[in-house]
């Protein structure tokens, strides 16, 4: 097989659509669209200083792959 027929796990993909999707509230109403966007992940390798300007910045810290995969799903079915 050559190294351009690898396929890519589908989780690894990257969609991202040109204008982000009308929101409903538990009320009914849209949600504003000035206040929804695309969450950004951080790696786990990143220094802490960059990680703390991430989260001043954008209100929030995703970070990627810091839970074992297998935990998460173990305790999804919990």
């Amino acid at each position: 097989m050559a190294t351009n027929d690898v396929q890519r796990p589908v989780h690894n993909n990257i969609i991202s659509p040109q204008k982000l999707p009308s929101l409903r509230s538990n009320q009914g109403k849209n949600v504003d669209a000035a206040s929804i966007g695309w969450m950004y992940s951080v790696d786990p390798s990143t220094p802490m200083e960059e990680m703390k300007a991430r989260y001043e910045s954008d209100g929030y810290l995703w970070v990627k792959n810091l839970i074992p995969r297998e935990d998460v799903l173990d305790m999804r079915e919990q």
